[in-house]
């Protein structure tokens, strides 16, 4: 599942995940938080990230 997350709308995820910039993209496994990348990238860079988290 791909979710968005407004964080000037509402920033308690933020604070709760360590989000100091944006875009910042998280990867969760079974509730958790196992990766984040923060920052604009390339779609190749995107799409490793993703596939490393999957």
């Amino acid at each position: 599942m791909i979710a968005k997350y407004n964080c000037d709308e509402a920033n308690r995820f933020a604070g709760e995940y360590n989000v100091r910039g944006i875009p910042t993209i998280i990867a969760f496994k079974n509730g958790e938080a196992v990766a984040q990348r923060t920052g604009m990238c390339d779609q190749a860079t995107l799409d490793a990230f993703i596939e490393a988290n999957l």
